[in-house]
């Protein structure tokens, strides 16, 4: 038997409480009122009621927590990387002619729709190194367990075989050429990091649900397609653009370059109807006419030799020119 007001225990032959004092008879179960009672039951089922309530939620927790339900891909399931490796070409030659003859040579990787490239940049996704997991969780989910996309890039530059050959003028022409096509394959390397940091990103707000694997496969190609061809016009708009930064540059050279052809080919045909007159005057002995068309015929030529000397210093000039 207990106390009903502070619940130690009772001395059955004690009339009151040992711990508070009070009245045993009283407070005993025998005397206790059915509404006491009645209340000690209530609060007992409502503590059931609770324990079974957060056993419940508990069990909701654990079940909704143990399946796996088609969620957004975020860019922590995605890597992408790369790899740079640099090439060269061999050129050979010491001459501007006989370089520029080599270079056009040039190597298999940097050809074009419009002929040899000079130098070249070239990117593709290494298959061996990539790696694509996709899981069919349900007959109506895939998911992306993770994605890996390595990348190979590679610049290829002139390089001369026997640079000492040179002469100082040429050497240094030689030298601001290769500086001038690696900065401009420098900023194809540039413009391709720069979107490869950018293509986890994309990849990863593309997707929602997708019942079939094949289908969530082919949206990941699809958003690789499409940032392809979005870095391929980037390039192509930047070679453009240098093309006519070039093309303005050599434009006066290209523009005294027609007018030497233009007058050298004037005097080729002067100079060939003088010729005629020499084979004319020879026959009938004309020496008077003979000697006097000879200043005529030697300042055309001169004329001659002056404008193909600045032509061949034009035409050098414009091959070092960019």
């Amino acid at each position: 038997m207990y106390c009903g007001a502070c619940g130690k225990q009772l001395d059955d032959r004690g009339k009151f409480c040992k711990n508070c004092g009070a009245d045993s008879s009283i407070y005993s179960p025998a005397s206790s009122s059915p509404e006491l009672s009645k209340n000690l039951e209530k609060s007992k089922s409502s503590r059931i009621i609770w324990i079974l309530a957060l056993a419940a939620v508990g069990l909701w927790f654990w079940w909704t927590g143990s399946q796996r339900s088609p969620e957004l891909i975020t860019p922590d399931l995605i890597s992408v990387e790369h790899e740079l490796i640099n090439t060269n070409y061999h050129v050979r030659g010491v001459t501007t002619e006989a370089i520029f003859d080599s270079m056009e040579l040039g190597t298999p990787e940097c050809d074009l729709d419009e002929g040899k490239a000079e130098g070249c940049f070239l990117y593709e996704i290494i298959e061996e190194k990539s790696s694509l997991d996709l899981e069919q969780i349900s007959d109506e989910a895939c998911v992306l367990n993770g994605m890996h996309l390595h990348f190979g890039l590679e610049i290829v530059l002139p390089y001369h075989v026997n640079r000492s050959a040179l002469s100082s003028a040429i050497g240094r022409k030689w030298d601001r050429k290769v500086k001038s096509i690696s900065d401009h394959e420098q900023v194809h390397l540039d413009l391709t990091i720069n979107a490869l940091s950018k293509l986890a990103s994309a990849l990863s707000k593309t997707y929602d649900q997708y019942e079939t694997c094949s289908e969530l496969e082919n949206e990941i190609g699809e958003v690789v397609e499409l940032w392809w061809s979005r870095i391929d016009q980037k390039h192509e708009l930047f070679d453009k653009q240098e093309l006519e930064t070039c093309e303005k540059k050599t434009q006066p050279h290209d523009y005294r370059l027609g007018v030497i052809e233009y007058e050298m080919d004037v005097l080729t045909k002067t100079m060939e109807d003088y010729d005629v007159l020499f084979d004319e005057y020879d026959r009938n002995n004309d020496n008077t006419s003979y000697n006097l068309l000879v200043p005529k015929y030697n300042r055309e030529l001169d004329r001659f030799n002056q404008l193909f000397e600045e032509y061949e210093r034009l035409a050098d000039e414009l091959f070092w020119l960019c």
